[in-house]
């Protein structure tokens, strides 16, 4: 069966998972699944987060298949237990939970955590007496209050949106509260009207491959609770779009993406998989751990991925009978679509994708070979103030024109975004966590001035690019054209190598395709740049 890679893998995390919690029962902090904070103290307040865990090991607790020394177990029941209560009692008065920072009333660690613990304290009410019974669905209560009074102000962000609407539809269910289920429907009718016609979802200014798959996923379980035909039709164009962002080597995503991720979230499309026929794709990438799979990911992200791992294997949709169906790297075929300013080109010899909208950030695979020959994720440089800057900032107001057979870019340099931390800085957040962070309103404004800070905001700098590509059947072409302004001078230019120029925590994880030498860029003359501040950059690619 195909789909045990999915609990062969998750089984094998188990222990390290458990390592996460604090076991002791002695301890304050018993049933803390932030490590972090309760061992090694190097935080000041846990992050409610990790508390998801309890799902996938209330799943391993509950699943009855040859030789699971976890089946049934008191022990670990005890444990699954512990971290459920712990939630309840990190939770604020106001019914919000924090990830980032104290006092921070995060809307996405209330939504994301909400669901699986509804879930978890199903599995093993039995577990709990009637004193706890009441108090954990009191906290569930307040968290679902919480979602339905406030929202996430700083950005569009359709899988958070998407995780909120299944978490409330489920609460609406366990406590019969009619009006969770009602602020259910208005998101996701929200993140149906904002979904692109070209089929994705928001990802605060685009379409990034990554979380769409975890949108998928929130979206397929909320069409398996309700049967709401808008959703499957809306999973149907997304999963339409997404296709095209499967590689030839396995992999999904990365740099043309607007938040840089390339994790693959598998659930939803094994949940509808009698509607859509693609999980098949993506069962061979993972057993073959060609895409980001578990062993390589950091606890943030490796409890939520365990826990779609198993969703995943609990599927039970009835098979597809379209086993004939194509991703369309398997075809020959081309696509501009309009709205992402993304282009792909599926020529019998290669696979190219480029985002026109970050400055022609472009991954080019050989299709015999089925691997990626070039990245380019733009030109990175910094200038003699030491200011780091690039052409991979995503840039609404890029002049493109595509032909037939040629694509071209024009766009200038922006600073890039990413900021590290410092005592003083430490500080102030603090001091902001403790005072004004208190009110839900100023901490939500302050958290998007920092959201700018580190994902969308665009300082200009006078560096310009012109980036023109043609394609052939056989061949590639990469014309760059950089121009500059003579009081600017670089230390450093580069391009042709992998690299993320916002902060983004779900992204630059290692895949095994990073080992595989490419194609080495040609050189940028930096003496000639600085000289004459024009240059001109060629790069061929040919394929037989």
């Amino acid at each position: 069966m195909e789909k045990e890679i999915y609990l062969k893998k998750s089984l094998k995390q188990i222990p390290r998972i458990l390592s996460l919690q604090e076991r002791d029962i002695s301890s304050p902090n018993y049933g803390c699944f932030d490590r972090s904070f309760w061992a090694w103290k190097f935080k000041d307040f846990p992050d409610a987060s990790p508390q998801r865990a309890v799902y996938p090991l209330s799943l391993i607790y509950s699943l009855n298949f040859d030789n699971n020394p976890y089946l049934r177990n008191e022990n670990l029941a005890e444990w699954i237990k512990a971290g459920i209560l712990y939630w309840a009692k990190i939770q604020h008065k106001n019914g919000s939970f924090d990830q980032a920072f104290p006092q921070e009333f995060s809307f996405g660690a209330t939504a994301f955590t909400l669901y699986p613990l509804i879930e978890s304290f199903l599995i093993l009410k039995e577990k709990f007496s009637l004193v706890e019974e009441k108090n954990m669905l009191n906290a569930i209560d307040k968290a679902a209050d919480f979602l339905l009074k406030h929202g996430e102000t700083h950005g569009f962000i359709s899988n958070h949106l998407s995780g909120a609407a299944l978490a409330l539809y489920r609460a609406g269910e366990l406590l019969e509260n009619e009006k969770y289920k009602e602020q259910s429907r208005k998101i996701i009718n929200l993140i149906l009207k904002n979904q692109s016609q070209e089929g994705w979802f928001k990802e605060y200014e685009g379409p990034d491959p990554g979380y769409e798959t975890l949108g998928i996923y929130y979206l397929a379980k909320y069409y398996g609770e309700t049967k709401d035909e808008k959703v499957l039709e809306a999973l149907r164009r997304s999963i339409d779009f997404l296709s095209y962002f499967i590689h030839p080597d396995g992999t999904l995503g990365g740099e043309y993406g607007s938040r840089n991720t390339e994790i693959f979230y598998p659930a939803g499309f094994e949940i509808i998989k009698k509607e859509i026929s693609i999980a098949g794709k993506i069962i061979k990438a993972i057993s073959e751990e060609k895409t980001v799979c578990l062993e390589g990911l950091d606890n943030e992200n490796l409890i939520p991925l365990m826990e779609n791992y198993l969703e995943a294997y609990l599927a039970e949709a009835e098979e597809n009978q379209l086993v004939d169906f194509k991703l369309p790297f398997e075809e020959i075929k081309e696509r501009f679509f309009e709205e992402a300013k993304i282009y792909v080109k599926s020529s019998p010899l290669y696979y190219l994708i480029c985002n026109a909208a970050k400055g022609g950030v472009v991954k080019v695979f050989d299709k015999k070979k089925k691997g990626l020959i070039f990245e380019d994720a733009g030109f990175l440089g910094e200038t003699v103030k030491g200011k780091i800057i690039t052409s991979q900032i995503f840039n609404d107001k890029a002049k493109i024109d595509f032909k037939e057979g040629k694509l071209e870019i024009a766009t200038h340099f922006s600073g890039v975004l990413g900021e590290g931390t410092n005592p003083l800085k430490f500080i102030i957040l603090r001091m902001l966590n403790l005072t004004l962070f208190n009110n839900v309103f100023l901490g939500n404004l302050i958290k998007a001035i920092m959201i700018k800070r580190l994902i969308t905001k665009k300082k200009k700098y006078p560096v310009w690019l012109k980036r023109k590509i043609v394609f052939k059947e056989n061949k590639i072409e990469i014309n760059d054209i950089l121009t500059k302004k003579q009081n600017i001078r670089l230390e450093w230019l580069e391009y042709g190598k992998k690299f993320s120029a916002i902060h983004m925590g779900s992204a630059k994880y290692f895949q095994l395709s990073q080992l595989i030498q490419k194609e080495k860029p040609t050189m940028v003359d930096l003496d000639k740049f600085n000289k004459e501040n024009e240059i001109t950059v060629k790069n061929i690619f040919e394929f037989k």
